[in-house]
């Protein structure tokens, strides 16, 4: 009801529905950027050819269709993780691992907090009370191939087999958790219920012989049919499936190792940055993915941790989010990433009120005590003891006052290093003071400058050619001339201070075109490729950052620089480092044990030492988290330099806003008009 002077007014429930519709349909027009994803992922399920997707029996996917009577809940108290590395690094202390059946969870931390360890841990049953009978797949970060000249098709078929003989303990434990239910029940069996305890008994045994039937082996058609199956479900056709993995992309790579998930029968699927290297069609069919794990279907027991930088993905599949910080896992239950940056915020802004309150009656406390020093003290006998004992008093409440704070908001779960050096934490007293709700909900909503542990600064260059920087005309490519052209007639101009994104399906050439236009170890078969006159190129790409891995044992970022810049200062290599995200002690651990990130930020300090005029960078966002993510655009967008990129990162993209974007499609480079989006929305026309 509502009141309108003094008389109550009946509201239908038509009214509220309305309110409510309005109230919905104002919040889809923030999000349009999701429904770009949605409307090309109905398109995409419906352009099926038979309107069939992995995870039900009969399409390769039987163990993700099985159902079990066994708890899928994995609650492990008091979870310690330590890296052994040099120095050695304690990651988590007494935390909590909570993870639910038909959850998609959402790993986020800094870059070097141990997520990719986590996982590894997990999948290796190095997690101290981890339940037994869950069966893991594992799919991470940086896939090291054993055998470059074996085929997709025969490394799937391998990852099938070693899958298979790691899951049968899981499944043994299962089977006998439900010898112990049967036994329960035929201790039951002269209750009241026996006709319900042998209709339970028959669902048991029923159970026992499917898992008894997947442990045994299949028969080889049907499981090579399968893989053929799951390979094309992913894009990687019939003429690809007998192809070396070395021929292949990191991309089409990337294809393979995942539709290796699609025919595991696992409980718990871990995932380490799924969408590196993968194009907007196996984005698609890895949300198509993602997202049958929390509908109600065949995969409502299944389990899904993932560790992601795209903003897009956790915000269209993500159940929950789980915070890795400070040596412990924070769970937001029902919340996408947007929902965590949201309860991220009101913490801090809460924080930050508190701060204010203590630091207001803190300087009101300080005032009292001066004021009382310069009070002359009483004639009377003993007064200026009297003051004396009176200044102690107020100086041991203050002390006590401020370590109750300082306890209540230890330096261990402290928000405030999330907000921004220039933000109010930072202001006086009487300037927070001033400052209204609306200013500190702003000052919080959005860190405006990113802090130093993730910070990308990109020197800015005497860029003063007056001319096009790089010139591409009429180029084509081909490895050798018993191969056909990867592209032909390529037209690119790549001006000063401009941005370009190339883009296209995996395995179309994107790289190699990247490679030369920064006229890195290839050139044109045809055609002629122009760099200004003393213009500076430097090109970022994964297999350097890679190569890292194996570098000797004892050398660390700072000798590493030192070896590709012997005519630098240390003062100026670690000023670099700096500059890049990487503090004192992390340039003096060994090379080995950084992170994929922390490679990443060595990798880029290095080919900045050189000041060059145009970054040529293929797929840089790879292993950064989002944090990170957020501070390379911060920082790219205030370079003055030239920028070509290789990416499928959207938000990257949509955040830089690239003054060109060109796809290279049927060998040939076509300028997408409207951006990013427009290329996405493409595919529904296809």
């Amino acid at each position: 009801f509502t009141m309108t002077n003094g008389d109550s007014v009946a509201t239908t429930s038509d009214d509220w529905n309305a309110v409510v519709q309005s109230q919905l349909e104002s919040l889809d027009d923030t999000d349009a950027y999701a429904s770009v994803w949605s409307e090309v992922l109905e398109s995409f399920r419906s352009s099926s050819s038979d309107g069939v997707f992995w995870g039900g029996r009969g399409r390769g996917g039987r163990g993700l269709a099985r159902r079990t009577y066994q708890p899928r809940n994995i609650v492990v108290d008091d979870v310690d993780l330590q890296y052994v590395g040099v120095p050695p690094k304690q990651l988590l202390q007494s935390a909590l691992l909570k993870l639910l059946p038909g959850k998609v969870y959402t790993l986020i931390g800094f870059n070097g907090c141990g997520k990719s360890t986590l996982l590894r841990r997990i999948h290796a049953g190095k997690i101290p009370g981890f339940p037994p009978h869950i069966s893991c797949c594992y799919i991470p970060q940086e896939v090291v191939f054993p055998d470059l000249e074996r085929t997709s098709q025969e490394y799937v078929l391998e990852t099938l087999e070693d899958f298979q003989k790691k899951s049968s303990k899981a499944m043994h434990a299962q089977i006998e958790q439900l010898e112990e239910q049967i036994d329960q029940l035929n201790c039951n069996e002269e209750n009241d219920n026996a006709g319900d305890n042998d209709a339970k008994m028959e669902e048991l045994c029923l159970e026992i012989s499917t898992l008894e039937e997947e442990m045994d082996a299949a028969d080889g058609a049907q499981v090579i049919e399968q893989v053929q199956e799951a390979l094309e479900c992913f894009g990687i056709g019939q003429s690809l499936w007998n192809t070396p993995l070395q021929q292949l992309s990191d991309g089409q790579r990337k294809k393979i190792v995942l539709s290796s998930c699609l025919l595991c029968p696992y409980d718990l699927l871990l995932l380490d940055e799924p969408t590196n290297y993968l194009d907007i069609p196996g984005l698609l069919q890895l949300r198509q993915l993602l997202l049958s794990h929390h509908d109600n279907g065949n995969n409502a027991m299944k389990t899904v941790l993932m560790i992601s930088h795209d903003v897009d993905l956790m915000n269209d599949v993500g159940t929950d989010v789980i915070h890795f910080t400070n040596q412990t896992l924070d769970y937001y239950s029902g919340a996408t990433y947007r929902d965590f940056l949201g309860y991220r915020n009101q913490k801090i802004l809460h924080h930050l009120r508190e701060q204010n309150a203590f630091d207001k009656k803190r300087q009101h406390m300080q005032n009292t005590i001066v004021n009382l020093k310069k009070q002359p003290p009483p004639k009377r006998r003993g007064g200026a003891k009297k003051k004396s004992k009176q200044i102690a008093s107020r100086k041991k409440k203050l002390e006590g006052f401020e370590k109750d704070f300082e306890s209540k908001h230890d330096s261990k779960t402290s928000l405030v290093k999330e907000v921004s050096r220039a933000g109010p934490m930072h202001a006086t007293v009487e300037g927070k003071k001033k400052m209204s709700h609306h200013e500190l909900c702003k000052a919080t909503s959005v860190i405006p400058i990113p802090d130093k542990a993730v910070q990308f600064v990109f020197p800015n260059t005497p860029c003063t050619f007056g001319e096009p920087l790089i010139m591409a005309m009429d180029v084509g490519f081909r490895y050798s001339y018993e191969k056909p052209f990867l592209f032909d007639c390529v037209d690119i101009c790549i001006d000063e201070a401009t941005t370009c994104c190339i883009l296209g399906d995996n395995g179309t050439g994107k790289s190699t075109l990247l490679k030369l236009l920064a006229k890195e170890q290839l050139q044109p078969t045809e055609g002629t490729i122009y760099h200004a006159s003393s213009a500076k190129v430097a090109t970022f790409d994964q297999q350097f950052a890679d190569q890292l891995l194996v570098v000797q044992e004892s050398l660390t970022p700072l000798t590493l620089l030192a070896q590709y810049h012997p005519h630098k200062k240390e003062s100026e290599l670690r000023a670099v480092l700096t500059d890049f995200g990487l503090d004192p002690q992390q340039c003096q651990a060994t090379v080995r044990f950084l992170s994929g990130g922390e490679r990443m930020r060595l990798c880029l300090a290095n080919i900045m030492l050189e000041n060059p005029d145009v970054l040529c960078l293929d797929e840089p966002t790879s292993h950064l988290d989002v944090t990170s993510v957020e501070a390379l655009i911060y920082g790219l967008n205030r370079w003055n330099g030239s920028l070509v990129l290789t990416s499928h990162d959207v938000n990257l993209i949509r955040s830089l806003n690239p003054q060109q974007c060109v796809v290279i499609e049927d060998k040939h480079v076509k300028v997408i008009k409207g951006g990013i989006d427009s290329y996405v929305k493409s595919f529904l026309s296809k």
